[in-house]
């Protein structure tokens, strides 16, 4: 081998060596850090398209919010928080008296408890004509306190006076302390 091709063959290995650790050292490494951001830049977009999706949303949530803030106003006054039931049942027998309706009997129940929520049935009944009765229960509807209607009825006087005889069965709610 001449010494002309010795140094050929140096340098041809020299810039093989190099070659290889710059493709060891730097290539290598710098590709799989490029990989490892497009990894990253990957969840960021799939991020941002959810926060995107869940920004949509909101108008949806704060509609919602405002509907539960709507039905809960005036929460104490609707659902007190001890049983007051003797106000109640002194409301109600003073607003079946406004209406001129007779033989009132108003007649609570035993209480039950669950979680927060206290429930108290009531039994009314009263005497009166179709209007009286009736304008009754849009007073009722009036009231402060919740009160759910659970069966009512109706039946005419035996004498056929025009009058009828109501029952209602109903329950009010209270806060246990």
């Amino acid at each position: 081998m001449k010494i002309a091709e010795k140094k050929q063959f140096c340098i041809a290995a020299a810039i093989v060596v190099i070659a290889g650790v710059f493709l060891l050292l730097q290539y290598l490494p710098t590709v799989k850090k490029a990989k490892a951001y497009e990894v990253a830049n990957l969840r960021l977009i799939t991020a941002n398209a959810e926060a995107a999706a869940k920004m949509q949303e909101l108008p949806h949530i704060y509609e919602c919010i405002a509907r539960a803030e709507e039905h809960s106003e005036n929460y104490d006054l609707k659902v007190p928080q001890a049983r007051s039931h003797g106000i109640f049942l002194q409301t109600i027998a003073g607003m079946m008296q406004e209406q001129g309706l007779t033989e009132l009997v108003i007649r609570p129940g035993s209480e039950t408890e669950a979680g927060v929520l206290g429930c108290i049935p009531v039994t009314i009944s009263c005497n009166g004509k179709t209007e009286q009765i009736f304008d009754f229960f849009k007073s009722m509807e009036k009231f402060e306190r919740i009160v759910k209607v659970e069966y009512v009825s109706f039946k005419n006087s035996d004498k056929y006076d025009g009058l009828l005889a109501m029952r209602m069965e109903a329950k009010i709610f209270y806060r246990k302390k």
